[in-house]
């Protein structure tokens, strides 16, 4: 298996376990474990923003995950998506400045790959700041920013185009995930989350 279908196994494999707890949950009316989620963007939230939109997501054939899009003030634009059905998660996707530079291939050793990525960590870190003030809990950025050698747990997995950071706890139930990937218009995507199996 290359590493672009071993890193497109694993995606879409976080993509079915991805979870978090959410600020809130309702009573579900379906067969799922995850009870029906709640909006994370507050009416209190809402109030602060200069536009917000959400949507019920039914790929599923049920209402087991939302998509919010909204705008802060300071013209930060971004795109919310929870839900879960034998898991819950909470994934955040943003848009920062900048060009990633090419990362070298020969790059083995998590430690070398995680000094190499450090630098785009703590950029979404600083964009992620005016979305904490907003409110809202990033635990994903946050659990794999206070990672400490010798960095049990961790798979970093770079691309042409993107990077891929995941961490989980030692039984995998729980993991945390923050993926870069350039945009032509020299903007990098900033996805994170954290998730839970339930």
């Amino acid at each position: 298996m290359t590493n672009v279908s071993i890193v497109n196994h694993l995606i879409s494999g976080f993509l079915i376990v991805f979870i978090l707890s959410a600020p809130g949950l309702l009573q579900a009316d379906n067969d799922c474990t995850a009870a029906k989620p709640k909006p994370i963007i507050t009416e209190t939230m809402q109030k602060k923003l200069k536009s917000y939109k959400m949507a019920w997501d039914h790929t599923s054939g049920q209402e087991t995950g939302i998509v919010e899009v909204l705008q802060l003030n300071s013209g930060l634009q971004l795109k919310v998506v929870s839900g879960g059905c034998e898991s819950y998660g909470v994934e955040y996707t943003m848009s920062i400045d900048g060009q990633m530079k090419y990362f070298p291939e020969e790059l083995i050793t998590i430690d070398d790959k995680y000094r190499v990525v450090k630098n785009w960590i703590e950029k979404a870190a600083k964009s992620a700041r005016e979305l904490e003030l907003l409110g809202l809990k990033l635990k994903g950025l946050e659990n794999i920013m206070s990672v400490k050698k010798p960095y049990d747990y961790l798979s970093i997995y770079i691309q042409k185009d993107s990077v891929v950071i995941e961490l989980s706890d030692e039984m995998g139930y729980e993991t945390s995930r923050l993926e870069f990937r350039q945009k032509l218009n020299n903007k990098v995507d900033v996805t994170t989350g954290h998730g839970f199996l339930l």
